[in-house]
């Protein structure tokens, strides 16, 4: 499947995120299985090792519980079937994850 820059778009609403991502069982690399919850929690398994934590939605970046005490804020993407997100609100990592 492509990756190329012209396919992918912002999402910047946390409604339009809800709608296309929660309640939805995402696949991604290394094992990685979960489900961002619209109530804000996430559950998943990654090696087959569980794990769960919290999210919201602020200032346009999908913020995550990194479970120490810090945040993640992360630039969301989507091709119309696939999310990709990018770590350090855009300048970091990225991974791409898709509907299982």
């Amino acid at each position: 499947m492509p990756t190329n820059a012209a396919s992918w778009r912002r999402v910047t609403a946390r409604e339009e995120f809800c709608a296309l991502f929660a309640e939805k069982l995402l696949r991604g690399p290394d094992g990685l299985l979960f489900t961002l919850h619209a109530d804000g929690q996430l559950t998943g398994h990654v090696n087959g090792d569980a794990f769960s934590g919290q999210w919201r939605w602020l200032d346009g970046y999908f913020c995550r519980d990194l479970g120490d005490g810090r945040e993640e804020c992360e630039t969301i993407e989507t091709d119309g079937t696939r999310m990709r997100y990018i770590r350090n609100k855009g300048a970091g990592a990225a991974v791409i994850v898709s509907i299982a």
